[in-house]
């Protein structure tokens, strides 16, 4: 049930719960972005606590004080069906926080927890977060960001013996120092944490070393991401970090964005595992790192590459001489790079060979003709479809010439049993065990990144 941005106010959430709450079969609700504030909160729980078939509620942006929070916590402490539950951006503050997450404490069936941006300043959550690690097994994906928590050694030391959260993202209000070091010096112990995002990072000298040697021991953490806005960790300490990274063996998602790394990309990329998603973006990038970037490429386990807002202009050039070949990219942001109309030709002659990019971010570059990124749309609309087949519901399909000859074409094959489609009709290759009799277009890739995406 999507009812996103609808206005819905106390009133219509009283009317609302009324029927969520005989519902026997509705597992996802989405009332984010409305007017919910304390009262309709108040009804929300309400639903929490008498529903079985509900398991995802995004309560998002919606007013709710501290007072709605506790309405909401009480509910939550019950051991509810519930597996995600979403209270982000809503004012809730200390008072409300704490509510919520003691209630999650002895929760036995949420598994991701999003409360980002609620209030959170003080001690006192960090207290409550890290006697959550250790006492609740069950919570596999906890967002804080956004909140300005002071310290991060209770949590760190709930993340020591944790044995559930394995995707972890929150907010450095202050540079990562002695009194946080337990965090760092958590995830070589830790055993199952495999996602860490720490926003707005900066380290002291103390603590950098605690850091690489915990990357280096850590044997699970397969996504990293250490975004520094508005100030990146300084030179020195940021090579630490790389040298640390590159000598890594697990990691496979890497987000730097924001940090100065200039030419340092080099060691990143010549040493680093295979990396899949790489978001480099805003990293003062150096032209020559671009060569290695294509080396990257010619791999083909990069899925995901992100340099915008990096000056490289026609340097760019390298990096798309290898789109071509390349079989594995899927999404490529490259917004923001002083990118030349040239260039994108060379894009364009590269994207006719490639029929795996689904999107390519190209704003906020001047010099590119409207008639350029129509033919970048053109080629992207071309390899983005979703079909449906009876074998599964939804299924991937790509682009090949059709194999027995004919026009020529580039024609649609389904990963999944080898049928063919034509002219919008389903046929098959082989004789499939369930044939295709139906499919769906997902729609055009979109430039303009406030759009919506087809990642």
């Amino acid at each position: 049930l999507d009812l996103c941005g609808q206005s819905l106010t106390e009133a219509g959430m009283e009317l609302l719960s009324r029927g969520l709450s005989l519902s026997k079969s509705l597992t996802d609700v989405d009332i984010s972005h409305n007017l919910l504030k304390d009262g309709g909160a108040n009804h929300l729980a309400t639903v929490i606590r008498g529903t079985r078939s509900i398991t995802r509620i995004n309560a998002s942006h919606n007013e709710i004080g501290s007072s709605g929070a506790s309405a909401l916590g009480s509910s939550l402490s019950l051991g509810t069906h519930l597996l995600d539950f979403d209270i982000s951006h809503n004012p809730i503050g200390q008072e409300g926080a704490l509510v919520i997450i003691r209630s999650i404490t002895t929760n036995t069936s949420l598994q991701a927890l999003s409360m980002v941006e609620i209030g959170m300043q003080s001690t006192s959550e960090d207290e409550e977060l890290g006697r959550l690690l250790r006492k609740n097994s069950t919570l596999q994906t906890l967002d804080i960001s956004g909140n300005l928590i002071p310290k991060f050694t209770a949590l760190g030391a709930g993340l020591y013996i944790n044995v559930g959260l394995k995707e972890l993202t929150l907010e450095a209000s202050a540079a990562i120092g002695v009194q946080s070091r337990q965090l760092l010096r958590s995830l070589e112990f830790n055993f199952t944490l495999e996602k860490l995002e720490i926003n707005n990072l900066s380290l002291e000298n103390s603590t950098l070393l605690t850091f690489k040697e915990a990357l280096l021991n850590n044997t699970t953490l397969t996504s990293l991401s250490l975004t520094a806005f508005p100030t990146p960790i300084d030179h020195n300490r940021i090579q630490g970090l790389i040298e640390a990274i590159s000598e890594t063996s697990n990691l496979r998602q890497l987000s730097l964005r924001g940090q100065n790394i200039g030419s340092l990309l080099n060691v990143l990329i010549s040493q680093s595992p295979p990396i899949q998603v790489l978001d480099v973006a805003a990293c003062n990038l150096e032209s020559p790192s671009l060569r290695y970037v294509a080396n990257l490429l010619q791999t083909n386990t990069l899925k995901r590459l992100d340099i915008a807002h990096n000056e490289l202009g026609s340097h760019l050039d390298i990096l798309f001489e290898n789109v071509a070949s390349n079989s594995s990219l899927k999404n490529l942001d490259i917004s923001n790079t002083q990118m030349l109309d040239i260039s994108c030709q060379l894009l364009i002659q590269s994207m006719k060979s490639n029929t795996s990019i689904l999107y390519i971010g190209l704003e906020d570059n001047p010099d590119l003709k409207p008639s350029s990124v129509e033919s970048i749309q053109v080629l992207l609309d071309r390899n983005v479809q979703e079909i449906e087949c009876d074998h599964k519901k939804t299924a991937q399909w790509y682009y090949k010439p059709d194999p027995r000859g004919g026009d020529g074409k580039m024609h649609l094959i389904c990963e999944e049993c080898g049928n063919l489609v034509v002219d919008k009709k389903p046929i098959p290759l082989i004789i499939p065990t369930s044939p295709v009799t139906r499919h769906r277009a997902l729609g055009s890739v979109i430039i303009n990144k406030n759009k919506r995406q087809t990642k």
